[in-house]
């Protein structure tokens, strides 16, 4: 259960859940718990990012104690470039608060977590859906749905923050206050997940699926 989510009930959790897996809004990791239940409550993709966007001070306070988690030498440099999205989306730089996060979010999933590409986050996504994966799995799998959303082809049909059309495509359509503020999110959630897995040294080379039930991985740990 991601760490901002224990203080839910199983309905406001439940709804979490469905926003982040099947909408797209980020909430793993980040925001806060008291921001999490807040917004656990909306209906839907565009009445949630809504709601973080106007609570945007909040959200923005809740990544930065994320991102202070964030220790791992292979990490923190990916951290401070986040902080840095987050300084400029404060000062009202919305498009360079996004690319820069957008290509955090890339070298989070690619070198944070250790996927040899960008299908291969796409693939261990499909493969760990939250409905099925084990309980040991099941925060590391919302993040993945995250992250495989936003590396999905330029152009991609399902609204919302897109890695390949905020870098190739630069278009007024995907650079917005909604879409900067989910790629710093989703930012925060991929690094402060890749530092959990050194924590419990749980690390997929990606060559295979780890489903042990027991939540050690399938896979051979990374060395």
């Amino acid at each position: 259960m991601p760490l901002n989510w224990r203080p839910l009930t199983y309905e406001q959790a439940e709804n979490a859940s469905i926003l982040t897996h099947k909408e797209g809004v980020p909430l793993v990791w980040v925001p806060g718990p008291k921001v999490t239940a807040e917004v656990s409550d909306k209906t839907s993709r565009e009445e949630a990012m809504a709601f973080l966007v106007e609570e945007q001070d909040r959200v923005l306070a809740d990544i930065e104690t994320t991102l202070a988690e964030v220790v791992h030498r292979d990490l923190t440099g990916w951290g401070g470039k986040t902080q840095e999205a987050v300084n400029a989306f404060r000062d009202d730089h919305i498009a360079p608060a996004q690319a820069l996060a957008a290509a955090v979010v890339t070298a989070g999933l690619e070198r944070g977590m250790r996927f040899k590409s960008q299908s291969k986050v796409r693939k261990m996504a499909n493969d760990l859906s939250p409905d099925e994966v084990t309980l040991a799995l099941y925060r590391t799998s919302l993040v993945l749905q995250l992250g495989s959303r936003s590396l999905q082809g330029e152009g991609f049909e399902q609204p919302g923050f897109n890695r390949g059309t905020s870098l190739h495509e630069v278009t007024d359509h995907q650079y917005n206050s909604e879409n900067s503020l989910a790629a710093i999110m989703i930012a925060a959630s991929v690094l402060r997940e890749a530092q959990e897995l050194r924590d419990t040294g749980i690390l997929f080379d990606m060559k295979e699926i780890p489903n042990d039930a027991n939540g050690t991985n399938g896979a051979d740990p990374a060395k």
